[in-house]
């Protein structure tokens, strides 16, 4: 690899990898790499170069998966499918895969932007969609993660849509003479939860082309009402609606959907996937004609290694599209994403119009992050209502005891053997997001809070942490917890509780910042005001923290506010009392508002340390002095505290965790520090 000129922020841009992909900018991250517009320097023309994370590689199945994806997506050959043109590894270790660029947006975007989609454009997409899966699936391979965020479009001259499936990275291939799926983790899930078939659900073994089928059907139904069919507050109980809820009818909420295509759309929405069709083309053919009135040409018969072709619709009304000719008729739906009827929903789970459902992080129940500290578990996304009154439910996992939403006994009871694999390992996308958005830039510098005229005063809400000497870490713990060691901190303000909704809320309004995925219309849901801030990544809270006019806590100034000069293990002293934080041992289902436990405060008045989210510090990781732990993960950001679905002994002073600074993942928040002048 060489360089041509100075790479920023980021190493890899204006490099030039194995002598003819010179990187220009960054496009996206995804849970295995990062993906770079990228130029060929022999030929002259743009490319997409997805290049592993260098932190994967200590992962020993790492390379061969990212092999498997240049593997499957190289055998895919369909104008609807991103094309892959070259894999490597440089002479510097640097693994590398080449795509065609396609300077689109993703489907998931257009509908955060423009609410759901006509009728007729999104049965013209849909079309596209099931051709490319059509033809991976005549290569016999099942995708396994179709979902908006996979879909990319572009707009033609003509207002038709360009498009393009992307992201094969976790595909499975059906070959008998192939062991590369032996790389995927037994009992583990592979996918997003919103868009996972019920056999993917159950973690069959034997996925085919219907499953995919079934998570295409979840993307039509959700451009034609904005809503995914199943919303719930964890993962877990999304999976159980998927095996045993019936999806919500969509006539009430599309007006102008034939009831004939929404017949299609459940058809292939069915439980048993023997009552699907039998290809995605099939699916596709019925829906054109219920809208259309006729099947669409194409070259494709929808036959193939996974299934044969059983088109025909018949008895069914015609439909012409607009008469103007456009494929852009006005939808039925405003352009802010619908809450269904009544808000709340009933029966198991929350019903919600939010459109970032399935985005990376927000899915991340006890994701699989290579190389992050498997002791403590993230707990699973949730995806409150909007627009009503009613405080929001998240109902977090802490043990396979606890139950999922009201109303959801009976899924649970049904599947209990999938709870089982999901709280094992429900392994988001490693792929997930490859072409997912940046930050957004926070725009013209608008000023923070105020800054109290006297600089000892502390600011409001913050206290102040009086400099010394202490000893970090502790004897009896894991590896990375020690050895003990002495530190000596300067004088410090920080804040007395976690960054609320409210605060963050603030922030976002100001200065234009991007909001948590889990927020409808850049706002939180009314009545969680007072509660943490969670589902921000590393950059979001250092963004939040330059704009207040204050930082990240180092690890040692979190560690030191927690316990003091005494070497106390929880904040309120060395033994645990039940009732003082919000961890697993509080069987509390859904996050508290911030200082709503006083007893649990620390030496010095500060409040949450344990429990409720775990925090962002400012530090890489890094083994202390004199540790015989293997150093590894030395990118990854410090995580401390704990959070609502961790034990009492992974919520201490002393415990450490990290996760990559672009995780967003639900209980992660944060709280800021301010340096005495």
């Amino acid at each position: 690899m060489t360089s041509n000129k100075p790479g920023g922020d980021d190493p890899y841009i204006g490099q030039v990898l194995d002598g003819k992909y010179r990187i220009d900018a960054l496009l996206g991250k995804g849970g295995m790499g990062s993906v770079y517009r990228a130029t060929h320097i022999l030929m002259d023309h743009q490319c997409a170069v997805k290049v592993l994370h260098s932190a994967m590689l200590s992962d020993p199945a790492s390379i061969p998966r990212f092999q498997r994806e240049a593997k499957a997506a190289a055998r895919i050959r369909h104008m609807n499918a991103i094309l892959v043109n070259d894999f490597g590894i440089t002479s510097d270790n640097i693994v590398y895969l080449v795509m065609e660029y396609f300077p689109g947006r993703s489907l998931r975007e257009i509908m955060r932007a423009e609410g759901a989609f006509s009728v007729e454009r999104t049965v013209r997409i849909v079309d596209r969609v099931s051709a490319a899966l059509d033809a991976a699936h005549q290569q016999g391979i099942v995708h396994r993660d179709v979902k908006p965020d996979n879909v990319m479009l572009r707009e033609l001259p003509n207002g038709d849509d360009e498009v393009k499936v992307l992201d094969f990275g976790i595909a499975k291939m059906v070959d008998q003479k192939s062991n590369v799926d032996n790389l995927t983790i037994t009992g583990t899930i592979i996918g997003t939860p919103h868009y996972l078939s019920p056999e993917q659900c159950r973690a069959a073994a034997d996925l085919d082309a219907r499953s995919d089928l079934y998570s295409l059907a979840v993307v039509a139904y959700e451009m034609l009402c904005g809503s995914v069919p199943f919303l719930a507050a964890t993962p877990i109980a999304v999976a159980m609606m998927h095996i045993s809820d019936e999806p919500p009818t969509l006539l009430d909420r599309v007006p102008d959907l034939p009831p004939e295509a929404e017949a299609v759309i459940f058809k292939a929405l069915e439980k048993k996937r023997d009552n699907r069709y039998a290809s995605t083309i099939d699916f596709a053919q019925d829906l054109y004609a219920a809208v259309f009135g006729d099947a669409p040409g194409r070259e494709s018969t929808g036959t193939g290694s996974l299934g044969t072709s059983t088109s025909g619709l018949s008895g069914i009304p015609r439909r012409t599209p607009p008469a103007d000719g456009s494929l852009r008729a006005t939808s039925v739906m405003p352009k802010a994403l619908n809450t269904p009827p009544g808000g709340t929903g009933t029966g198991s789970g929350l019903r919600s119009g939010e459109a970032t459902v399935g985005e990376t992080v927000a899915m991340s129940s006890n994701v699989a992050i290579p190389g992050a500290r498997d002791q403590a578990t993230p707990p699973p996304s949730s995806v409150p209502a909007f627009g009503t009154d009613t405080p929001s439910t998240r109902i977090y996992v802490p043990g396979a005891t606890t139950e999922a939403s009201p109303k959801s006994k009976t899924g649970l009871h049904l599947a209990v053997g999938a709870v089982v694999v999901i709280v094992v390992g429900l392994a988001i996308a490693f792929f997930a997001g490859a072409f997912s958005r940046t930050p957004s830039p926070a725009g013209p510098p608008v000023a923070g809070p105020s800054v109290p005229a006297n600089p000892s005063e502390p600011p409001p809400g913050m206290v102040l942490v009086p400099g010394g000497k202490f000893v970090m870490g502790r004897e009896g713990g894991d590896e990375y917890e020690g050895p003990p060691h002495e530190v000596e901190v300067k004088p410090f303000f920080m804040d007395k509780t976690e960054v609320t909704n409210k605060q963050y809320a603030e922030f976002v309004q100001a200065t234009g910042y991007k909001a948590p995925s889990g927020w409808a219309n850049n706002t939180y849901k009314v009545g969680t005001g007072d509660l943490p801030v969670d589902t921000v990544d590393w950059a979001d809270a250092r963004a939040y923290a330059d704009w207040a006019n204050k930082r990240l806590p180092t690890e040692a100034e979190w560690e030191y506010s927690a316990r003091g000069t005494d070497g106390r293990l929880y904040p309120w002293g060395m033994d645990w009392i039940p009732g003082r934080a919000y961890t697993a041992d509080s069987k509390l289902l859904t996050l508290q508002p911030v200082g709503s436990e006083p007893d649990g405060a620390s030496p010095f008045g500060v409040l949450d340390l344990c429990g409720n989210v775990a925090e962002w510090c400012s530090d890489n990781f890094s083994p202390y002095p004199g540790s015989t732990a293997v150093p590894k993960d030395l990118t990854f950001k410090i995580v401390r505290g704990g959070n609502l679905g961790s034990p009492k002994e992974r919520a201490t002073t002393s415990f450490r965790n990290w996760y990559p600074p672009e995780k967003s993942v639900e209980g992660l928040g944060f709280r800021c520090a301010k340096s005495v002048q």
